[in-house]
């Protein structure tokens, strides 16, 4: 079940080569770039509203999320993430795959592979952190030396 889009689709990411595109809502990271944020809720409702798509969740009435296994969430979707009208703000959550693998080639980006993700959202970037934090160290959760496949938003990577 792809339902994850490399996220609980609580995140997208968007790659891209930076020095193709000088943007300020990219952060370079080595040969790529990815999103200083994740993929709103409004910058998901323009890509939906100029394709003119239905997502899984709303086809199927609601999106899942991880309760000590997988659990149909009725009226959760990306409009309406926890079963509310989302702020425009806030993350996209609920999409598939596929369907965020579209958005960033609708924006002109991509998902990042698993291993741009991890250097992007674990690895220690500025030049001088805060102790006990060191430049270039890789940083994973709960001292397991791996990642929850389910708690990744949508970030993109400008296309090279």
């Amino acid at each position: 079940m792809r339902i994850l889009v490399r996220a609980l689709l609580l995140a997208y990411a968007t790659i891209a080569a930076p020095s193709a595109h000088a943007d300020d809502d990219m952060q370079p990271i080595g040969r790529i770039a990815i999103d200083r944020t994740e993929v709103s809720v409004a910058a998901f409702r323009r890509f939906v509203a100029a394709r003119d798509i239905v997502t899984m969740a709303e086809r199927q009435g609601g999106g899942s999320v991880f309760e000590s296994g997988w659990v149909r969430k009725p009226g959760w979707t990306w409009r309406t993430p926890f079963g509310e009208p989302a702020d425009e703000l806030e993350p996209a959550v609920h999409v598939t795959f596929d369907e965020a693998a579209a958005y960033c080639r609708w924006a002109g980006k991509r998902l990042p592979t698993d291993a741009e993700w991890l250097e992007a959202a674990h690895t220690e970037r500025r030049a001088s952190p805060p102790a006990p934090f060191q430049t270039g160290t890789t940083y994973l959760r709960s001292g397991s030396g791996k990642l929850n496949n389910w708690d990744k938003w949508i970030f993109c990577l400008r296309a090279a």
